[in-house]
């Protein structure tokens, strides 16, 4: 069994490479880290760890959730961007007479200009 203080470090390299990835937007990458921070938390689980290691690491993982959540919302509002762009080439919005907002649908080959 490796010594409590060195699977902390270990994990600790492997957040600060998890960090890296999250903020250079490597977002795929971080499925290859996963299997290797389950199995040294796994380790530290089973060899205890000492209550200033685990402090560190508490910082450690809030620093990089914060950043997960950040890449999640990011990758969200994407989402809702590309959605919005498909609607508006679905449809048109135009108003009528009364300044009511009406949407006209347009066939898939047609190309309408917009202006603003």
């Amino acid at each position: 069994m490796t010594d409590p203080e060195t699977l902390c470090d270990r994990l600790l390299r492997l957040l600060d490479e998890e960090r890296a990835l999250l903020r250079a937007g490597q977002l795929k990458a971080l499925a290859d880290l996963l299997p290797r921070k389950e199995a040294l938390a796994d380790e530290l689980a089973q060899s205890g760890l000492p209550t200033q290691a685990a402090a560190r690491l508490r910082g450690e993982l809030a620093r990089n959730q914060a950043l997960l959540d950040a890449a999640r919302a990011g990758v969200r509002e994407v989402g809702a961007r590309l959605g919005a762009i498909r609607t508006l080439r679905a449809t048109l919005e135009t108003y009528d007479r009364n300044g009511r907002r009406a949407a006209v649908a347009t066939p898939g080959g047609t190309r309408v200009e917009k202006r603003a």
